[in-house]
């Protein structure tokens, strides 16, 4: 826990802040708004108008940003260096910064979900989006979005830099907007958009959690094995 505390308080001096709470609130807030006047005021028409850019462009980017500065900072400070001092295991300093990045990913998603929730609210005077599938659809967003923390935490592990790993994941995402040419089925391969698909029908919601799981357990043993021989040959 005291890691972590000072894990954000490296980061409330930096432009991290201002990434992680206010791209949330633009996108979300003004995404509502566009919901309202153009009168989908359906609750499922609502929520896709009000969160799809956000999930699907904004979310993953944001999270490509944050997790490459705070490397940027971690070098800077010469902290992968200061591990072998203040940890016994060099899996626990690992474990503990992708749960960082993960509470991190945790409140940009609820701030823009509560967002939603809230604009609905206001805009149409009804309350029917809070029941049990409100609560169902946030734990759903934060397990279909594992794989892609994991994965640009992994791809800041294996390049070491800021360029490249930001290159790979505004590819995928720029992909988002094209996977529907694939088909159903082979998009449930297409983890950067898995966050987009809990907001449809037609999609398993059970096989994008497996799959979810799977690719986030493969991306941190990858960025783990990279981690230890960048450590033993001094490269960090």
């Amino acid at each position: 826990m005291l890691f972590l505390k000072m894990q954000f308080l490296k980061m409330k001096r930096t432009s991290i802040v201002p990434i992680m709470l206010g791209l949330p609130i633009v996108t979300v807030s003004l995404f509502a708004c566009l919901a309202f006047f153009a009168k989908q005021t359906d609750l499922q028409l609502f929520r896709v108008t009000a969160l799809q850019v956000f999930l699907e462009l904004v979310l993953p980017l944001a999270m490509t940003l944050i997790v490459g500065l705070m490397f940027r900072i971690e070098r800077r400070n010469h902290a992968f260096q200061n591990t072998v001092t203040y940890f016994k295991s060099l899996k626990t300093y690992y474990l503990l910064n992708f749960v960082f990045y993960v509470l991190i990913g945790v409140i940009m998603l609820l701030l823009g979900y509560l967002l939603y929730a809230a604009s609905y609210v206001i805009f149409t005077q009804q309350l029917d989006l809070l029941n049990i599938d409100f609560v169902t659809l946030f734990m759903l967003l934060i397990l279909t979005f594992l794989p892609i923390i994991s994965f640009i935490y992994m791809l800041n592990y294996l390049f070491q830099g800021f360029v490249l790993p930001a290159v790979i994941s505004f590819l995928l995402t720029v992909g988002n907007f094209f996977v529907g040419v694939i088909g159903i089925f082979a998009s449930h391969l297409y983890f950067y958009s898995f966050l987009v698909f809990t907001l449809y029908t037609g999609y398993n919601k059970l096989i994008l959690v497996v799959i979810s799981l799977l690719l986030s357990i493969i991306f941190l043993i990858i960025g783990y094995v990279k981690f230890l021989k960048s450590m033993e040959k001094g490269q960090l």
